[in-house]
């Protein structure tokens, strides 16, 4: 197997600014454009996803996208990509806010529940959303704050939601998924900033329910859905190239199998795997056989999964999101894993993994 592509794609050796700006959309002229849009008092027309390179799936299905997808801050990547050992990756950033409102701009029927601009939707999300940072439009004065909420280098998930005003431990995240881990954290009483996690998001426009938009956008393979993978491989690339001891991805859906009826053979459409697949072909160069191997290396090596793969029925059975060894597992045969072969308490064994 050739690993020598992947130590040495570019996206690996850049620096972490010159990488962001190269493959992030967020960071590129029209990402700042389009965060300085949201920022202007006056604005009347907008829309997140207008960050999309074609947007034609956007432009046909407006009216079907909900409010929460056009005007609330997304969510991309929270926490040092570059220096954790461990990612939780998931699909979709949530939001408290209900997806029934629709963008008012957007949608030509007046029976249709809507809010007419950014300011009467955020004057509604903050009598929801009042713990959610994003619901309060003051927290962010300038494009660099804004851009640094939705790819957050600065802090980590445990640390920023323990920052928010609500009972310990009753943030999204913690409360589903780092409950156990933050027990033994805080018994050790650590230093929460010094945590080495990070999530990522594969889409990262904020919704309830992501639906059939967030399904065709994922085949398109835009830069916005690519972003997670390329950091993935990144990551595993400068883990491999600095002989590095710890690193492990816990993926809340990894692939989304659908069987290709015509070859009778299942093909992944969509998530994670998809999207990694692509990402060895057009950008590192691996053809066929040589993407199936590196990924069944990785995947093997470093991946692990909160739910139980079942294709026999074509689909994936959804486990619970409390990342516990009740709840990871490494793959089917395998069955319920515990870190580190199984050696040692799996909170110990978490909370080693992310310890400085």
């Amino acid at each position: 197997m050739d690993l020598k592509k992947l130590k040495d794609w570019e996206g690996a050796t850049l620096d972490t600014d010159k990488f962001l700006k190269k493959y992030s959309p967020w960071h590129r002229e029209k990402g700042t454009k389009i965060i300085e849009d949201f920022l202007k008092p006056d604005n009347k027309v907008f829309s997140w996803l207008n960050i999309l390179k074609g947007n034609e799936i956007c432009e046909n299905g407006y009216e079907k996208i909900p409010a929460n997808v056009h005007y609330g801050i997304p969510n991309h990547v929270i926490g040092n990509f570059d220096q954790a050992n461990l990612f939780l990756c998931l699909i979709n950033p949530n939001i408290e806010f209900e997806d029934k409102f629709k963008a008012s701009e957007h949608v030509s029927s007046k029976r249709i529940k809507n809010k007419k601009n950014i300011s009467e939707y955020y004057e509604e999300f903050k009598k929801v959303g009042a713990n959610d940072p994003t619901s309060h439009l003051n927290n962010f004065k300038d494009v660099k704050s804004l851009r640094n909420h939705i790819v957050n280098r600065n802090k980590n998930i445990i640390q920023l939601e323990s920052e928010f005003d609500v009972p310990e431990g009753d943030g999204y995240y913690i409360k589903n998924y780092f409950k156990g881990v933050l027990k033994e954290i805080k018994d050790e009483n650590y230093n929460l900033g010094k945590l080495k996690i990070c999530n990522l998001e594969l889409y990262p426009f904020r919704s309830r329910i992501p639906g059939k938009f967030m399904q065709n956008l994922l085949r398109t393979n835009d830069d916005i859905v690519l972003l997670t993978a390329r950091i993935i491989l990144r990551r595993i690339a400068k883990f491999l190239n600095n002989d590095e001891k710890k690193l492990k991805f816990i993926f809340r859906r990894y692939d989304d199998a659908e069987m290709d009826k015509k070859n009778n053979r299942l093909k992944y459409d969509r998530m994670h795997r998809g999207r990694l697949a692509y990402v060895l072909e057009k950008d590192l160069g691996y053809e066929g056989k040589d993407i199936d191997e590196i990924l069944t290396y990785i995947e093997k090596e470093y991946f692990y999964y909160l739910y139980e793969k079942d294709f026999t029925k074509r689909r994936n059975k959804q486990r619970p999101g409390d990342i516990s060894h009740k709840s990871i597992k490494k793959d089917k045969d395998n069955g319920i894993i515990k870190v580190f072969n199984g050696e040692t308490d799996f909170e110990e064994a978490m909370v080693d993994l992310i310890l400085d």
